[in-house]
């Protein structure tokens, strides 16, 4: 192995199984914890663990067996990670950090605090304080609920557009967020290492499943004028530097109908805005991440290829063992990369894979990636 360190991931899923791939070219040691084998990255790590990531005792037993531990997901027993740090375990990112991402109140005044463009926002405690609020015309229509915590893939938000969709907002603490007018939706990943190197990736341009609010397609390189690019990537280094990550920042980004750029939400750890540097970079998010949290010097990130990546979700109405349809047709085509994450059950909605298209004319890749959306669908048996 190119690294005597051990490193450990809480959360076994596709981000989890994608790093074990990534490094298993350097016969890296690499532990994987989750509460079942049957979880994607259970088959590529060399040493999978069941347990619960929420669980201190758990955490604390695994990261005994680690020198290194890191996350795919942020949801995880926070407490524990502070107790392997203060015994000499090294946790990327920092516990501090975690604390302040998973908790999207945090996160906002976190953009606040380093004068950093946020959408407007107040924070309130249940659905009566909502209503108070737009009572008082302290929240005005369109806006935007979001889980203050446990909101992931499209889970816990909700857009309220007028009075008749009062019945959509969560009881439970949140963000409220003024609607913005979204012209465009970026998304930057940055890695850092504890040398304090930083690299960014080219910001790619996202287009969301608007019912889902999930990740529908991506394009690479982004479609934009060179000077909304240069700031997008010089905000997201500078959210790298201020909250001293180690390991990767995922930055998602608005540009409004002004062309104003705004912070939306920060994730500490791969993403899935990420999946295409697979095959269309010099380097991939897997492989950089991996660097970050070894000590490894990162390399500096180039799309060599055009790009258009898009995920293979769960198709409505279909629950159960997976069946993906039309993969003979797709499987004849040049440059199309397919990724199946090897989940054991499929929901609608739920990320089950992704594709990534490669073309030198991004017109000619956008028309493919269309072509594979049709044939290619998530059912159960």
């Amino acid at each position: 192995m190119l690294s005597n360190k051990r490193i450990g991931i809480l959360g076994g899923g596709q981000l989890g199984k994608m790093v074990c791939e990534a490094v298993s070219k350097w016969h890296q040691h690499i532990a994987v914890m989750d509460v079942s084998n049957d979880m994607p990255a259970a088959n590529y790590c060399t040493q999978f663990i069941e347990g619960n990531f929420k669980s201190y005792d758990d955490v604390i037993q695994f990261g005994n067996t680690v020198d290194v531990i890191s996350v795919e997901i942020e949801h995880v027993n926070i407490e524990a990670l502070d107790h392997l740090k203060s015994r000499g375990v090294k946790v990327y990112p920092d516990p501090d950090i975690l604390r302040k991402i998973i908790d999207k109140g945090l996160q906002k005044q976190l953009y606040i605090s380093k004068g950093m463009p946020t959408a407007p926002f107040i924070l309130v405690k249940n659905k009566e304080d909502i209503l108070k609020k737009i009572a008082s015309n302290e929240i005005q229509f369109p806006f935007v609920q979001k889980s203050r915590t446990e909101g992931y893939d499209g889970r816990g938000v909700a857009v309220i557009q007028h009075d008749g969709e009062l019945d959509k907002i969560m009881d439970i603490p949140s963000v409220v967020e003024k609607k913005i007018d979204i012209k465009t939706e970026l998304g930057v990943i940055v890695a850092r290492n504890p040398q304090g190197q930083v690299e960014v990736f080219p910001p790619v341009e996202m287009k969301f499943n608007q019912e889902a609010n999930l990740l529908d397609e991506l394009v690479c390189p982004a479609q934009l004028a060179p000077e909304n690019l240069e700031k997008a990537v010089n905000l997201s280094r500078e959210l790298a530097e201020q909250t001293q990550i180690i390991g990767l920042l995922a930055v998602e980004l608005f540009i409004d109908t002004d062309d104003q750029l705004f912070v939306n939400e920060i994730a500490p750890r791969p993403h899935n805005s990420g999946h295409h540097t697979i095959e269309a970079c010099n380097v991939s998010q897997f492989e950089q991440f991996a660097r970050a949290i070894l000590g490894f010097p990162l390399i500096a990130p180039v799309s060599t290829k055009t790009s258009v990546m898009i995920n293979l979700l769960g198709e409505p109405g279909y629950q159960g063992t997976p069946i993906l349809t039309g993969i003979e047709d797709v499987m004849a085509m040049e440059n199309v990369y397919i990724h199946w994450y090897g989940k054991k059950e499929t929901k609608p909605a739920r990320k089950m894979g992704h594709v990534t298209i490669i073309d030198e004319n991004i017109t000619d890749a956008h028309m493919k990636a269309m072509y594979i959306k049709e044939k290619l669908k998530v059912i159960s048996v």
